[in-house]
């Protein structure tokens, strides 16, 4: 589960190689168009925490501040 909640932020699947670690980059870089830059990251912290989309990754955004809280 969590491997599809990271692919629809953008990052495809691994190649599955190992002999590749550390010689060969699977992702480059991600789509962003879904999220904007401030529901990226906090979405990115959600999946990390538990594989899920579910605002418990401990991260938020205050725009009025523009900066990131992290608890």
């Amino acid at each position: 589960m969590a491997d599809d909640q990271i692919q629809k932020l953008g990052f495809g699947p691994g190649d599955g190689d190992d002999k590749t670690v550390g010689k060969a980059v699977d992702q480059t870089s991600v789509l962003g168009s879904r999220y904007n830059t401030e529901d990226f990251f906090v979405v990115l912290a959600d999946v990390l925490n538990d594989g899920k989309i579910n605002n418990n990754g401990g991260v938020s955004y205050e725009a009025a501040k523009q900066v990131y809280t992290f608890r």
